[in-house]
C-alpha cells in the first residue's frame, strides 16, 4: 500500500502511553514509573470486533470488548504498550477507554500492522 493510500486507511488519531522501567527492588524485580504518553496523534484505523460472551450461569454472562487496530508498520508499539485517546480526524472523541495491546500481527499489508486490543478495567 502507498502512503498516499495509507492515508485514507487511517483515518484515526490515538495516543500509545508506555510505563518506563524507574528502579529496580531490592530482590532484583523491575519498578516501573507511571504511564507515560509514548506517541500522540499516531494515525490508525480502529474498530470494535463483536464482543465474546461467557456464560456464567443462567443470570449472568462476561462480555470481552475486543477491538482491532491498523497502524503504520514502522511504529514504535510494543504489548506492553496500551492505547488511549482514540480520535477521528476531526479531534472527535471515539473511544474514553484505555486498551492494552494483547498482540501484534506486523506487516498485514505492505506499510500496516494490526493491534489486537482488550479493553482495560
Amino acid at each position: 500500500m502507498s502512503t498516499q493510500a495509507a492515508r485514507f486507511v487511517l483515518v484515526h488519531r490515538c495516543t500509545v502511553q508506555r510505563r518506563p522501567v524507574a528502579s529496580e527492588d531490592p530482590y532484583g524485580g523491575t519498578v516501573y514509573g507511571e504511564w507515560e504518553d509514548h506517541l500522540a496523534a499516531l494515525p490508525s484505523k480502529w474498530w470494535m470486533e463483536i464482543g465474546r460472551g461467557e456464560i456464567l450461569d443462567a443470570d449472568r454472562e462476561i462480555v470481552e470488548d475486543l477491538s482491532r487496530m491498523l497502524v503504520p508498520a514502522d511504529a514504535d508499539v510494543v504489548e506492553s504498550d496500551r492505547i488511549v485517546r482514540i480520535r477521528d480526524r476531526r479531534g472527535r472523541e471515539l473511544s474514553a477507554r484505555t486498551w492494552g495491546i494483547q498482540a501484534i500481527v506486523p506487516r498485514i499489508s505492505e506499510g500496516m500492522k494490526l493491534l489486537l486490543l482488550r479493553a482495560v478495567t
